[in-house]
C-alpha cells in the first residue's frame, strides 16, 4: 500500500512539474517573437564618451535588453522587447544626448 501511495505521489509532482515547464516554454517563445534587434547608423559620434553616452541612454530605456555601440563604424546594435518600447523612443534617447539617427528607412 506504501509503494502505491509513494508511486501515484511521485507521478503527481511529475505531472505538475511538466505542465509548469510547457507553460515557461510557451510565455519564452511568446516573448522571443516580440524581441526586436537593430543595428542603428548613429552620426556625430567621434570619442569614447560618445559611446559610453549612447550606451548608458539607451541601455536605460525599459524594454532595452542589449547595447552594444561600436566607434569605428558609428553603429549601435540595440536589441529590445518590442511590447515595452519602440524605434521612436530609441531615437528621442539618442537625439536628446546630441546625436543624430542616420538610419534612413527609421526616420519619421
Amino acid at each position: 500500500m506504501r509503494i502505491l501511495i509513494t508511486l501515484i505521489s511521485f507521478f503527481f509532482l511529475f505531472a505538475c512539474q511538466q505542465g509548469k515547464n510547457n507553460q515557461e516554454n510557451n510565455s519564452t517563445s511568446q516573448n522571443d517573437e516580440l524581441i526586436k534587434k537593430e543595428v542603428l547608423s548613429i552620426g556625430k559620434m567621434h570619442c569614447e564618451m560618445c559611446v559610453v553616452s549612447i550606451e548608458k541612454g539607451l541601455g536605460s530605456v525599459e524594454g532595452v535588453e542589449f547595447v552594444k555601440v561600436k566607434l569605428e563604424d558609428s553603429t549601435a546594435i540595440v536589441q529590445f522587447d518590442e511590447s515595452k518600447t519602440n524605434m521612436n523612443e530609441l531615437r528621442k534617447v539618442i537625439e536628446q544626448r546630441g546625436y543624430v539617427l542616420k538610419n534612413s528607412e527609421l526616420s519619421p
